[in-house]
């Protein structure tokens, strides 16, 4: 049973609610339980994977949607991009652009495109 307790302080709006030992959730029910804390619903959204598979279909669909329900905490799931005709074109522009190189970087935000090879100097663990 879970007991609802006051935070030490609410979380912001977009803030992430990690572990304070290990910067990340401990459990789904610590992560969900910390969701409960600071708003009435959560969206699970499955952003390391491209398309539904069992680990997203069973983790999300299935164990976190129970939790969330027994936690009484209101839940839905964003889609994965599967095979959105936008995403296929994203890729192909992508291969493009390695194939040809006369074909422009494309990059969104302030920072340039990434190289294809990392620069010695790039990466603190090599």
């Amino acid at each position: 049973m879970f007991i609802r307790k006051k935070p030490a302080r609410p979380h912001a709006l977009g803030e992430p609610i990690l572990h304070e030992n290990h910067k990340r959730p401990t459990t789904r029910r610590d992560f969900i339980s910390a969701g409960l804390l600071s708003a009435p619903a959560v969206v699970m959204a499955p952003i390391g994977f491209v398309s539904d598979h069992m680990e997203i279909l069973f983790d999300l669909d299935t164990q976190a949607r129970e939790l969330c329900a027994e936690l009484g905490l209101n839940m839905v799931r964003a889609q994965t991009v599967g095979t959105h005709p936008r995403f296929i074109r994203m890729i192909r522009e992508l291969i493009d652009e390695r194939l040809d190189e006369s074909q422009p970087r494309e990059a969104l935000g302030v920072f340039a495109p990434r190289p294809d090879i990392c620069p010695a100097d790039c990466c603190p663990a090599r």
